[in-house]
Parts: structure tokens; sequence; C-alpha cells
């Protein structure tokens, strides 16, 4: 199953993370950067993180890397599907170098709905 996904009608970047090798690591940070070259300024973006086990360093930097650059390439709204304690972790890196912060959803159709239903900005 793929991990990085867009839909350019929606102007929308779907992201899967789990648990990966640090050669995969790499290429997903490339796979994103070229993925959301394809989309305009004010996309949006789910994020699945039901996979995600505990992250190690190396996850958490390369997690801080990609919201720096979807806060830079102009996300305008993110909802996030997971557990409390990857929610934690990720909201807090989110406001500290994305400048955003993120919904939380219980499921990928209530992600899907809190996205096409938010007024976006940007």
């Amino acid at each position: 199953m793929r991990r990085v996904l867009t839909d350019k009608n929606k102007n929308r970047l779907y992201l899967r993370f789990s648990k990966m090798t640090d050669e995969e690591m790499a290429d997903e940070v490339v796979e994103i950067a070229n993925a959301v070259k394809g989309l305009k300024p004010g996309f949006t973006c789910l994020t699945e993180l039901r996979g995600m086990t505990a992250p190690t360093e190396k996850e958490k930097r390369m997690a801080r890397l990609v919201m720096e650059y979807l806060s830079m390439m102009g996300v305008s709204k993110v909802v996030r599907v997971g557990t409390e304690s990857a929610f934690e972790l990720l909201d807090q890196n989110s406001r500290e170098v994305g400048s955003y912060s993120a919904l939380h959803a219980q499921t990928i159709e209530e992600a899907e709905s809190l996205l096409d239903q938010l007024p976006h900005r940007r």
C-alpha cells in the first residue's frame, strides 16, 4: 500500500506513516516533496498514524522536516487519524516547526469529512 498519495481535484496530500527502514525514510521524504510540488498552496493533508509505533530519533527528525516543508509549501489544514500518543508528539512538533495545528479524527472517513467541510485559508 502506498504511503504518499495526492488527489489533485481536492488539492489534498495523503500520508500514511508506519515503521520503516532508514533507506525507506529517505525515499519517503523525497516522495513527499515531489507529491507536494503537484499541489497548489492551500492544499490540505490527511495523515494516517494508526500504523505508527513509538518513533525513533530519526523518525522524529523526519517528521519535523516534513512538517516544516508542508508549512513552507502552503498547507492550509491537516487532519490526523491515529492514537492520542501519536497526536501528542506530532501536535507539539507541528506547532513548533510548522506553525500550524492539526485536527484529530478516529477514522479516514471522518478525516475526509472534516477536510471537505473546513474553509481553507492562505
